[in-house]
């Protein structure tokens, strides 16, 4: 009992956290409750009573329909955010599979087939 009581603890720590997240984005974007609710396909009471307080998870369809929004989901989740990380740059990331596309391109027929066969031989 005592384990399942701690984990039921972190779980609403956890959506509290999530949740002060959450208002904290919908206040700069400047939505109200209401436009917050249709957006997550949910009634305005469960937003404010359940959601916005942290008593209620948000679901993966409300982190799908936020980050449509413009939300940044990953500073939601875990308090980071990678936007403007160069790391993380969809730009970057394209240009180095094309970079790596064009090595493999080139390599002779016999090692692209074992890279094909067996892709952890990139890691």
């Amino acid at each position: 009992m005592g384990v399942e009581h701690n984990e039921n603890e972190i779980q609403a720590k956890s959506n509290k956290s999530v949740s002060n997240r959450v208002v904290e984005i919908q206040e700069m974007q400047r939505y109200s409750d209401d436009d917050m609710a249709s957006s997550l396909r949910v009634t305005p009471a469960h937003y404010t009573r359940k959601l916005k307080k942290g008593k209620s998870a948000f679901t993966q369809d409300a982190l799908s329909a936020m980050a449509e929004m413009g939300f940044d989901v990953n500073y939601i989740l875990i308090g980071k955010s990678f936007v403007g990380c160069p790391e993380f740059d969809t730009s970057s990331v394209l240009e180095m599979k094309h970079s790596i596309l064009a090595v493999v391109d080139n390599l002779p027929v016999e090692m692209r087939r074992k890279l094909l066969i067996q892709p952890f031989l990139l890691k």
